[in-house]
């Protein structure tokens, strides 16, 4: 009689709507050409023109960026032989296991630092994540150069006094949030400040946020994103197992 009033109430427990609690999940981009893959392209042109190049329609480097071992993050104004360039990044996850059940409260996208200039230390010195639409999941080529949002999905990092060899956590605001697709993948990118604003760098200036990407060995450096949420009550039991305690 005892065993078989505590398998009503383990089976009532199971049915019942009961408390969510906050859950959390990694996910990081893949390395090489695959979905969800990680990438950059730069434009870089020998001109005075700073709309040239902050609104052009394709980059000029690298021929395959899904391979580099950096993300670049950066601007900079007559620096080398004459040249404005850009440079932007974009960072893709496989978010598609959150599931649509799934209410996202926070997160967290984190780039591991590798160098870092602020030469024209200004307002607009400091990177920050926006969305990507490249045309693949699994590659990011030179057409994608003008497929970074101008909405700024996190806080912006100050590109001032950081500290090399180790992640730096860009918090997703609501928008960013918003973006997590729940199933399927989820595109982010980043921009340097003077990009993000359309605000030219000073003359002959550099400021840059090179971040390791997912083609360093292991995770350890890797893009990475952070989700906390919850998955209600009703859709963790929709196939509940009944145990019989001893």
């Amino acid at each position: 009689m005892k065993k078989l009033l505590l398998t009503i109430l383990s089976i009532a427990t199971l049915l019942l709507p009961s408390t969510s609690f906050a859950l959390t999940a990694t996910f990081y981009s893949a390395a090489g050409a695959n979905s969800p893959v990680d990438g950059y392209v730069e434009k870089a042109v020998v001109t005075t023109n700073w709309a040239t190049v902050r609104d052009g329609t394709a980059g000029s480097a690298p021929a395959t960026p899904a391979t580099n071992a950096n993300l670049y993050i950066f601007s900079y104004s007559n620096k080398y032989s004459g040249n404005i360039a850009i440079g932007r990044a974009f960072m893709l996850f496989d978010t598609s296991a959150l599931t649509a059940d799934a209410t996202i409260s926070a997160g967290t996208l984190s780039l591991y630092l590798n160098t870092v200039g602020d030469a024209d230390n200004d307002a607009q010195g400091y990177a920050v994540i926006t969305s990507s639409t490249p045309a693949s999941n699994a590659n990011v080529v030179l057409e994608d150069y003008d497929q970074l949002g101008t909405t700024a999905l996190s806080n912006t990092i100050d590109l001032t006094g950081l500290a090399t060899g180790q992640y730096h956590d860009f918090t997703l605001n609501a928008a960013g949030i918003a973006h997590i697709n729940k199933t399927g993948v989820s595109n982010f990118g980043a921009r340097e400040g003077h990009d993000m604003e359309n605000s030219q760098i000073g003359d002959t200036l550099e400021n840059d946020f090179l971040a390791s990407s997912a083609d360093v060995a292991g995770t350890s450096q890797d893009p990475k994103l952070v989700v906390t949420y919850t998955i209600p009550a009703t859709a963790r039991h929709k196939n509940p197992m009944v145990i019989t305690p001893n």
